[in-house]
């Protein structure tokens, strides 16, 4: 379900106002996460045009709603690129774990607990990455951001609710 307050939340701290589109697009994402059938969904625009900030607001409320999501992008500097944003996009109240490594938390958006944001690539260092991958198991990274690495088999998330696929064109 669309949790309103949570939502209305994180939107308030975008340092932007929505677009009509974006707006319209997230109503119907929302809409479609809501329904028993899973989600399929092409959001298709230009460099800026808003398709992170519409992803990271369904992110925001599979998480409040107790499941996990993922972004999976095609490369480690897009990976990266996106801890960075949604990093300035989650950072509504109180940092926690906020040491510039690949584990995050955010207080703020969800009440009563943070939001645990984590990045996964395949060239981190083999502790890290297994600590990691022991966190995202136990649920205790409710948005996981990375590369191939999310679907490696040594890889399973406790109740994934929503995936989102960034592929790059490359032209």
């Amino acid at each position: 379900r669309a949790d309103r307050p949570v939502l209305d939340r994180f939107i308030s701290t975008l340092p932007f106002e929505l677009t009509n589109d974006q707006s319209k697009v997230l109503g119907e994402v929302l809409t479609d996460i809501g329904r028993a059938a899973p989600m399929h969904r092409l959001l298709q625009g230009d460099v800026g045009s808003g398709k992170t900030v519409v992803a990271a607001a369904a992110l925001v409320i599979a998480a409040a709603n107790g499941f996990q999501g993922a972004i999976m992008a095609p490369t480690e500097v897009l990976a990266e690129q996106h801890m960075r944003t949604l990093t300035e996009l989650f950072s509504v109240g109180q940092r926690e774990n906020d040491d510039g490594g690949p584990y995050r938390g955010f207080s703020g958006l969800i009440d009563g607990r943070p939001l645990r944001v984590a990045l996964l690539t395949g060239s981190m260092a083999a502790g890290t990455k297994g600590s990691l991958q022991k966190l995202i198991s136990a649920g205790d990274v409710d948005i996981a951001i990375g590369t191939h690495a999310l679907i490696q088999a040594n890889i399973s998330f406790s109740n994934l609710g929503l995936a989102v696929v960034d592929e790059q064109h490359r032209f």
